[in-house]
């Protein structure tokens, strides 16, 4: 496999051992790896954040497992650096919310070595240049390390809805009709989410 020049990823993952694995699995592509492993998933909405602004590394190769929260919380201080998803658990709202917080490209356990390593050099390949709406997010003001996991995890779900609910608004140009249906949500709730998220800067 041809190696990108100077590129560097980022494994970040909870599961014992999985971060290790996946490293032999991309080494042809890159040059360099990083390990991002926490004992839950929850620790791991809380850092990977700050260690993708500290390191700035080309690609995130990131483990979902039971939620989306990881995602949402990096996408909410970084929308551009490319995110590969290894979805580790068979939950199709999982698979869902990703793609909707823009994940790049999302692999199975199921995949071969090949398609993993075939899926980064790819996501690596591709022309990702920001647009002006594409700029990162101020940070939080609640946030805090010292803030309780399980608040970080509500925070995030939070995130996770606004920015799915966001884009799908742009892509329908604004229809909450037909962006309901595309999130498989009925019109009503969509409305009371709209409503909640007024004034936080989240949607709009």
């Amino acid at each position: 496999m041809p190696r990108a020049r100077s590129t560097r990823i980022l494994i970040a993952a909870h599961t014992p051992g999985l971060a290790e694995t996946l490293a032999r699995t991309i080494a042809g592509a890159a040059s360099s790896i990083a390990l991002l492993h926490e004992p839950s998933a929850g620790e791991l909405t809380l850092s990977l954040p700050s260690r993708v602004a500290k390191e700035k590394p080309a690609l995130v190769l990131l483990e979902l497992k039971q939620n989306a929260d990881a995602l949402a919380q990096l996408r909410f201080h970084d929308r551009n650096t490319p995110v590969v998803v290894m979805l580790t658990a068979a939950r199709p709202e999982v698979a869902f919310l990703a793609s909707r917080l823009g994940a790049d490209e999302m692999l199975l356990m199921s995949n071969t070595d090949e398609e993993v390593a075939a899926a980064i050099t790819s996501t690596l390949s591709h022309d990702r240049t920001p647009s002006p709406q594409d700029q990162p997010a101020e940070p939080s003001p609640s946030a805090s390390s010292n803030e309780p996991i399980f608040t970080i995890g509500k925070r995030a779900s939070l995130q996770a809805e606004a920015v799915a609910i966001r884009r799908t608004l742009q892509e329908t140009n604004w229809n909450r009709k037909e962006a309901a249906r595309r999130l498989q949500m009925s019109y009503k709730s969509l409305l009371n989410r709209l409503k909640a998220f007024e004034g936080t800067g989240q949607i709009i």
